[in-house]
């Protein structure tokens, strides 16, 4: 797709950090101090935000901060509405990186969204998924500051889980 609009000039690909003061009072807080970045692609005077089908991924480096973990640092795509949508991404100790796949440019930013569950202890062997998948809103838990480790769950609740993960 980008080979074919080459043809409208050089192809030119600018990553900006940018503010938060166009985001709400409430993505102010979830993004915190974290930057904002804009991606955009042009050929000539076109704008090549989206690749025809195709992916790109993006990976930022990045050192986590002070109550951090690797699994509750999220990644938000900011919609024309100025609202936060979690992406699949995460971070990865060994290069230092925050990556996740994207299928057009715009605003991307990171956040801390540390989500944890009164039943889930700290030296349970299921811990970091758990913690990676409730800081992405993959899972709710059961309610009540419960994740319900031994609780059977449904077709249903599984199907809701994965359509979570893929932001269906």
């Amino acid at each position: 797709y980008i080979d074919e609009m080459a043809d409208s000039g050089n192809v030119i690909l600018t990553v900006s950090e940018v503010g938060t003061d166009d985001l709400s009072a409430a993505n102010r807080k979830t993004v915190g101090s974290h930057p904002v970045y804009e991606f955009a692609l042009t050929a000539g005077d076109v704008g090549l935000n989206t690749f025809g089908g195709g992916k790109a991924k993006i990976s930022i480096p990045y050192t986590l901060q002070a109550g951090e973990t690797a699994e509750t640092v999220v990644v938000y795509y900011i919609d024309a509405a100025g609202t936060l949508k979690t992406i699949r991404g995460a971070y990865h100790a060994d290069t230092g990186t925050v990556d996740f796949p994207v299928t057009h440019f715009s605003s991307f930013c990171l956040g801390n969204n540390p989500v944890y569950f009164n039943d889930v202890p700290d030296n349970a062997w299921y811990y970091k998924p758990v913690t990676f998948v409730a800081a992405r809103g993959i899972t709710l838990g059961i309610g009540g500051g419960l994740f319900g480790p031994d609780k059977q769950i449904t077709r249903g609740e599984f199907i809701v889980m994965l359509m979570r993960a893929y932001g269906i």
